[in-house]
């Protein structure tokens, strides 16, 4: 018979029921001219159909529930991501600025050794902007921090950072 209706009793049927709120559905079907087999099973089960609304609703909103935890636990990998990645980037221009600070600290003693004292003192000069720089982006970097600190960072991100600032 469903095959010989060619889709209309579906049709019907889900423009019966689609705007209908369960507890019209319960009212429409609790009527006398809705005919059952059994009328216990009538008495017995249009009253579960609350249940069963409540039990769908439930579904969904843990369903609806996890999927934005996992989204809100990407979001904090991803920034936990960025953090780690900001603090290599920094870190990496510590140790050139350490490099280029050592490299002028001993040029600067090869020319006093050499008697150049011109030269010694332009490389003393620019090891002292080399040793204000390395101050000004660990400051720079202390305010970042502290700004990621006042957000809930896991602890092994802060730990991370204080080693950071620490070195």
């Amino acid at each position: 018979a469903a095959l010989a209706s060619a889709g209309s009793v579906r049709n019907s049927l889900i423009n019966t029921w689609r705007s209908k709120s369960v507890q019209e559905a319960v009212e429409v079907l609790s009527q006398p001219d809705i005919e059952v087999m059994n009328q216990s099973d009538k008495e017995d089960l249009l009253p579960r159909l609350h249940d069963l609304n409540k039990n769908v609703i439930e579904i969904f909103t843990n369903d609806l529930s996890k999927k934005q935890r996992q989204a809100e636990e990407a979001v904090r990998r991803a920034e936990e991501d960025s953090l780690r990645a900001q603090e290599a980037d920094h870190k990496a221009a510590l140790d050139v600025l350490d490099a280029k600070f050592a490299r002028a600290e001993a040029a600067k003693l090869e020319a006093a050794r050499e008697e150049d004292y011109g030269r010694a003192k332009a490389l003393k000069e620019e090891a002292e902007l080399l040793k204000k720089s390395r101050a000004e982006k660990i400051a720079s970097f202390e305010s970042h921090a502290s700004q990621r600190r006042q957000v809930d960072w896991p602890a092994n991100v802060k730990l991370d950072a204080e080693v950071m600032l620490a070195g």
